[in-house]
């Protein structure tokens, strides 16, 4: 499979109005679907185009409502409200007349206040270079990860009946620098679900709705450079599981937190 780089997905969208239009190839895929990190970037390079970039996201809310196969998607936009600090932008990603993801991202401008910048400081991992990797395995792993690389520094592998609850992954994106903001979008989501180590065999799985806050941080030193994303099973229930996430810049900058429910179905 010829690979496609992010960058080529965006320097191909296309625009009619408040719509942008892609092309998605079957190397970004995760099962049926689009791996959810790169339609949220999609919607989000689509919010900047329509509504303006002068403004860093701030927050991004998405629902995973269907498959969104390989081939042409649209990104309808709308600037739902628009203040002197926050512009709040809704995205409906469309596969023909369907809905399949909806998403409301927050742009604001930076804020003075009487309260001093804090961010907790990144919990210590083994270095990259004792970690074990994960090895893409045709038709097991999902497409979409030959673009990520995965260094793997504490918890169960997918699929390795574990059960670890805690997860930490060095990842990077092979082969391409891309925007600082998309990346932080791109890696939040890529790191797979801690419920998915407690299986011993291949299990479908299907992310339900995903909440990432980005915060002020410095861009990687270099497109090579390792990021770290740390999962926490916070709770199970009834087939869902409830998930928490920081990703660290490759300077030990805390990047985003991220919150989603995973439907696993075994």
């Amino acid at each position: 499979m010829v690979l496609t780089p992010f960058s080529a997905l965006l320097e191909s969208r296309r625009h009619l109005g408040n719509t942008v239009f892609y092309d998605l190839p079957e190397d970004w895929l995760q099962g049926r679907t689009a791996f959810g990190g790169v339609s949220a970037a999609l919607a989000v390079q689509a919010m900047r185009d329509v509504a303006g970039a002068d403004r860093p996201l701030r927050g991004l809310q998405t629902s995973f409502i269907g498959p969104v196969p390989a081939g042409e998607l649209r990104v309808e936009v709308r600037v739902v409200r628009e203040g002197r600090a926050m512009r709040q932008v809704e995205a409906a990603l469309k596969v023909g007349e369907d809905t399949a993801c909806l998403l409301l991202g927050s742009f604001g401008l930076a804020r003075e206040s009487v309260i001093p910048a804090f961010a907790p400081a990144q919990p210590a991992a083994p270095a990259v270079d004792a970690c074990r990797p994960m090895r893409y395995i045709e038709g097991i792993s999902p497409a979409f990860t030959q673009h990520v690389e995965f260094r793997w520094a504490a918890g169960d592998q997918p699929f390795s009946g574990g059960n670890a609850r805690d997860m930490q992954v060095h990842m990077r994106l092979r082969d391409e620098a891309i925007d600082h903001e998309l990346l932080c979008v791109l890696l939040g989501d890529a790191a797979p679900p801690v419920a998915f180590g407690h299986f011993e065999r291949p299990t479908m799985g299907s992310s339900v709705t995903w909440a990432l806050e980005l915060l002020p941080c410095a861009p990687a030193p270099s497109p090579d450079a390792w990021w770290r994303h740390d999962t926490e099973m916070h709770a199970f229930s009834a087939g869902y599981s409830h998930e928490r996430a920081a990703l660290w810049t490759p300077r030990g900058e805390l990047a985003a937190f991220g919150y989603q429910i995973v439907a696993v179905f075994g």
